[in-house]
């Protein structure tokens, strides 16, 4: 198995070697796969499993093409791949293919992502215990791989098990508390989340005064609503409530904006620290530190705005519209303005000749 990936990395890395190579590439891409669209095999990076699994990705998608090329131009029959070999390339992919999208997932920053660890963390292990099964038809590499991949990732969800992952999965309007009950966990255990649940509140986020201010187990005990945005929902309650009460959220809302607002992992402040590169060039060396924090939340908010929806767009482009009528009049005020001066110049000029 570690054969077959080498042998592809090899031949990627002999047909990207040399511009000939790369155009003749394209044009068996274009008459092998007319339907797709004709691009370069990426080389991955080993030690980014990421990486491999896009170039696995694309490799199989143009395997017609790949192989047509290893057996026709000089130098690349050695990296000529069977129908086993794209096979078990296939399959790999597969079995990457849960984890990028857990990787996205728990890499956004523009939603909340806190809310989503545990229900992610189940679907891997649901993904990786069908490997296990008698009927899995999968390579035995990679059942093997499975199993080591099963037992590393029980180490990182033991730390899923934290009160701000009960607290943050009850606070997502999809699934509150029946959640749990949906994927077979044991009413103690449920108990024991909302007991957890019920300690933070306790400890200041939230602290109703009667029972029936208890918003929050009025929220509980509402049905679920499965196709719902987190955040608007949060926020139409928070102004059906009377929105701020003496310049703060109230209680349970104070709570939905501390837990809701907890990134999952650490890509967003990575992400935050390279960006931070751009407004501290070599010319702005002296950039004091409030006027460097100003200008990346001023940065990040408007990349969010404008990836989130198309009205902030459409804002700036009515801007720029209006901009560049405004413009045009200008000019056209001062080419009157240049016309009337030359007119009157010449009229001057016709006077005193006479």
């Amino acid at each position: 198995s570690a054969s077959i990936i080498k042998s592809l990395r090899s031949g990627i890395r002999a047909i990207r070697s040399s511009p000939t190579r790369r155009e003749q590439y394209i044009e068996f891409c274009t008459n092998a796969t007319p339907k797709l669209k004709p691009i370069q095999l990426p080389l991955d990076v080993r030690t980014r499993w990421d990486s491999t699994y896009n170039m696995l990705w694309i490799a199989h998608k143009q395997r017609v093409a790949y192989n047509k090329m290893t057996m026709h131009v000089n130098g690349l029959s050695d990296y000529f791949l069977s129908d086993n070999d794209w096979e078990f390339i296939d399959q790999l992919q597969q079995f990457f293919a849960p984890f990028i999208a857990f990787q996205k997932k728990m890499s956004a920053q523009k939603y909340p992502t806190i809310n989503k660890a545990v229900t992610s963390y189940n679907t891997l292990f649901n993904h990786l215990e069908s490997y296990s099964r008698r009927n899995s038809t999968a390579h035995p590499s990679i059942k093997e791989a499975a199993a080591h991949a099963f037992e590393k990732l029980k180490k990182y969800y033991s730390k899923a098990t934290q009160p701000v992952y009960a607290i943050s999965q009850a606070l997502d309007p999809r699934c509150r508390f029946t959640w749990w009950s949906y994927v077979g966990w044991p009413e103690e255990w449920i108990q024991q989340q909302r007991l957890n649940t019920s300690i933070d509140v306790d400890d200041g986020d939230y602290e109703p005064r009667t029972i029936e201010e208890d918003a929050l187990a009025a929220y509980l005990e509402e049905r679920q609503r499965p196709a719902v945005d987190k955040l608007r929902f949060w926020k139409g309650c928070e102004e059906a409530a009377g929105g701020f009460k003496d310049g703060k959220p109230q209680p349970l809302y104070a709570m939905v904006r501390r837990y809701l607002a907890v990134p999952a992992s650490s890509v967003p402040s990575e992400r935050c620290f390279s960006r931070a590169a751009l407004f501290i060039p070599t010319q702005r060396n002296r950039l004091e530190p409030n006027a460097l924090k100003e200008s990346v939340l001023i940065d990040s908010w408007v990349r969010f705005k404008a990836g989130y929806s198309g009205e902030f767009n459409d804002v700036f482009e009515e801007e720029l519209k209006q901009e560049k009528i405004k413009n045009n009049n200008d000019k056209a005020a001062d080419s009157e303005t240049v016309e009337r001066n030359l007119e009157e110049q010449l009229i001057e000029e016709t006077l005193e000749e006479i």
